[in-house]
């Protein structure tokens, strides 16, 4: 009887023990068991990748293009008209300065001084015969004063003529380069007509563009560029913005500007194809965001997913203000630390939950 009891007793304390180790073992599972289910529905949900936006200043560059150009042009002309009795330069030449570049045939120059030099020896003749007969009071005081006029004019015509004689012809104000050659000898031309252009090889080369108002506002004179050739396909040349126009072209509604190139050390000619870089100083702050994250387009604006810290995804309407390669640049519509949706976005609606992940396949495959 005491052998029973005693295995009884033991028996009792084995099952309490065994009951309070089950019940702990339960209590401690169900924990364990909310974990899987959670993952399951975490796995359930598409999966996306994302990066946290920031503001950034950046240089934003603006890219178009245009011709070389020389950067100063000079029209030559003669003071009078004649005809041209010699050209000594070709388009194309380089010509030092003070060279003799053209001349008039001085026949009919040296005539009009000859013709203009008889009326000042008359109007002279006229005016000392009257002063003579004033001295005598048989003119009276206007006479005198019209001769007096009239000689003043012809001797002011003389020193016009003889001026125009010392300028019939035209030499190279400068190291030049002959741009073009509009008139052959023999060719009658008018005073001022241009004979010839020459550009100056002190004023270097300069690329000539328009650009639309909203790029225009960006720009100041001394931002820098850079220039490609087509011609000298691995040749970027440093330049610098000279001139900003002030007024649009009323056809294409852009506004004309010239950057200068500086040292050139290859050969190139006006009229080379050149693209253009420029960098305007950005006091700006944008946020730049990956072109795979535009979900969709209508118009200008572009529509993209963000995540809140739940996993809620949001669409996002926003207006890019530049397009930079492999991403645009907006200016509005984010806040520093939101999480841009770039890879799984395409098949998410606006409320849907998703998983942030570096390693997933994509939403919707």
């Amino acid at each position: 009887m005491g052998v029973f009891l005693m295995m009884k007793s033991r028996l009792i304390g084995f099952f309490s023990i065994f009951g309070f180790v089950f019940c702990a073992c339960t209590l401690a599972a169900e924990p364990a068991a909310v974990d899987v289910i959670e993952k399951e529905n975490e796995a359930s949900f598409p999966s996306v990748r994302v990066v946290t936006l920031k503001p950034e200043q950046r240089t934003i560059p603006i890219k178009t293009s245009g011709r070389i150009r020389y950067g100063e042009v000079r029209a030559l002309s003669f003071k009078v008209a004649g005809y041209v009795q010699s050209l000594e330069v070709n388009e194309g030449e380089f010509v030092k300065a003070g060279v003799l570049l053209a001349r008039l045939d001085p026949m009919e120059v040296n005539a009009r001084l000859s013709q203009i030099k008889s009326l000042v020896d008359k109007r002279s003749a006229d005016l000392k015969r009257l002063k003579s007969l004033k001295a005598q009071n048989l003119v009276s005081d206007d006479a005198l004063e019209s001769a007096e006029q009239a000689h003043a004019a012809a001797v002011s015509n003389w020193k016009i003529a003889k001026y125009d004689q010392k300028h019939a012809a035209i030499y190279a104000p400068k190291d030049s380069v002959v741009v073009r050659r509009p008139i052959d000898p023999g060719e009658y031309v008018k005073g001022g007509q241009t004979v010839l252009e020459l550009a100056p090889v002190d004023t270097g080369w300069v690329v000539r563009f328009g650009l639309s108002d909203r790029d225009l506002v960006r720009l100041k004179v001394g931002d820098s560029a850079t220039v490609l050739l087509d011609a000298w396909e691995d040749l970027a040349i440093k330049a610098e913005v000279t001139e900003i126009g002030t007024q649009a072209d009323q056809q294409l509604g852009t506004f004309d500007v010239e950057v200068k190139l500086a040292a050139v050390p290859v050969s190139i000619r006006d009229g080379f194809f050149a693209r253009v870089a420029l960098r305007p100083e950005s006091n700006r702050a944008h946020y730049f965001l990956p072109l795979e994250s535009v979900v969709g387009m209508t118009g200008r604006e572009a529509d993209v997913m963000v995540v809140d810290l739940d996993g809620i995804v949001s669409r996002r309407t926003v207006k890019p203000r530049y397009l930079l390669g492999d991403e645009i640049a907006v200016e509005k519509g984010f806040e520093p630390g939101d999480k841009l949706v770039i890879e799984g976005g395409a098949w998410l609606r606006h409320g849907d939950r998703v998983n942030i992940v570096t390693d997933f396949k994509l939403a919707g495959r």
